[in-house]
């Protein structure tokens, strides 16, 4: 496959494991990485599919469906982690309320651009200073499975978790 078709299948697989996964609701934040499949959960009739402003209205948002009945999930860039964080704090956290963060990691070894090297440093720490689990996502064949126990512990847990999709998935 060229590269290309390889993102168009993989951004089709990331979306069906998040829908067959258990979320019926989807925030997304603009991402270069997740542009394909944002594109296609706008397009899907079978989630609930909502641009947000910035990763902060998308853990808000989320937090409301979740209120409201049902299973979200923020798909968000490695860089809005920062700005999202006081929402996961004072909301997700504080109010128990379980929201899947699929968040295009960036800053792995073997990631080039000099300017992403920063999110190696911080993306981590952050989400470990916040005491939100993390799951790597690296083989697009076990994206089901790990949307789907990621959804139960967040759920039995009562707190977010992280998915940390890999650049692998996309390329």
């Amino acid at each position: 496959m060229t590269g290309q078709a390889t993102n168009r299948a993989n951004a089709s697989h990331l979306l069906n494991a998040v829908k067959n996964g258990g979320i019926d609701f989807l925030a997304i934040y603009p991402d270069s990485e997740l542009a394909a499949t944002q594109r296609a959960g706008l397009e899907d009739p079978d989630i609930q599919c909502i641009p947000v402003a910035s990763e902060a209205n998308g853990v808000a948002t989320c937090a409301g469906a979740w209120l409201g009945g049902r299973q979200p999930a923020l798909m968000m860039p490695t860089a809005g982690l920062t700005g999202a964080s006081w929402p996961l704090t004072s909301l997700c956290l504080a109010k128990g309320i379980p929201v899947l963060l699929l968040i295009a990691f960036r800053g792995e070894v073997g990631d080039t651009p000099w300017y992403m090297g920063q999110y190696n440093l911080t993306t981590i720490p952050i989400l470990d200073a916040l005491g939100i689990p993390i799951v790597a996502a690296d083989e697009v064949d076990q994206l089901e499975r790990t949307v789907r126990s990621a959804l139960a512990s967040a759920n039995a847990w009562q707190r977010p978790i992280a998915i940390m999709l890999s650049r692998r998935l996309f390329q």
